[in-house]
């Protein structure tokens, strides 16, 4: 099953212990190997992705 940012968010809300907060939203990315949230956003060139290019869309779906 493939993590959507509503899980990873989940799961970083009910990691608290004893009032403390294990893990944060980055620790749970890195665990389950999900992309960090820079990474979804800026392109393989380093673009970012919020500013259409078709370049990065060429980049993004068929390798740099």
């Amino acid at each position: 099953m493939k993590m959507n940012d509503e899980m990873i968010k989940l799961l970083a809300q009910q990691s608290i212990r004893d009032g403390e907060q294990r893990y944060t939203e980055d620790h749970i990315r890195d665990l389950v190997g999900a992309p960090s949230i820079e990474e979804e956003s800026t392109c393989i060139c380093g673009k970012s992705l919020d500013e259409f290019d078709t370049d990065c869309y060429e980049h993004m779906s068929r390798g740099y």
